[in-house]
C-alpha cells in the first residue's frame, strides 16, 4: 500500500488502510490483479472528483465472502449524476466474473463503495494457477 501513500500524501489526506491478516489468502493472482485495478480506479475517482480529506480502505473476510470498502469524505456525486460512469462501469465489469455485489452510496458527506465477493469465486482452482 506504499503506492496509496504516494497517491494520497499526508499533507492533503488522512489515509486509513486496514487489510485483515489472511483476508487475501487462497485467492488467485488473477483476482488480486483485478482487485488492485478496481481499487486504483476508485482512488483515481477520489483524487479527480471528490475533494476529500479522508480516504478509507478496508479489506476483510466475513463468513463465505471477502469484503472491500472504499470510502471518502468528499463532496459526493452530484444528485442526478449517473452512477454508471465509465470508471464505475469498468470496476463493475472487472468484478462481474467473480460474481461480486457492488454497492455505491453517495451523499454530501462522501462516497462509499462496498464490494462483496463470494469466497468460492476467488479461491485458487489449482496450485499452478499462480505460475
Amino acid at each position: 500500500m506504499h503506492l496509496a501513500h504516494i497517491a494520497f500524501p499526508e499533507n492533503h489526506y488522512k489515509l486509513n488502510i486496514q487489510i485483515d491478516d489472511y483476508s487475501l489468502a487462497n485467492t488467485s493472482i488473477e483476482f488480486r490483479s483485478e482487485l488492485i485495478r478496481v481499487i486504483q480506479e476508485a482512488f483515481t475517482n477520489i483524487i479527480k472528483h471528490a475533494k476529500a480529506s479522508q480516504v478509507d480502505l478496508w479489506i476483510y473476510r466475513e463468513i463465505g465472502k471477502l469484503c472491500v470498502v472504499i470510502k471518502d469524505n468528499g463532496k459526493g456525486m452530484a444528485s442526478g449524476s449517473k452512477q454508471n460512469t465509465m470508471g464505475i462501469g469498468n470496476m463493475k465489469a472487472r468484478l462481474k466474473k467473480f460474481e461480486a455485489d457492488f454497492v455505491l452510496n453517495s451523499d454530501d458527506t462522501g462516497v462509499e463503495i462496498t464490494i462483496s465477493i463470494p469466497e468460492n469465486t476467488i479461491k485458487r482452482n489449482h496450485e499452478t494457477a499462480d505460475l
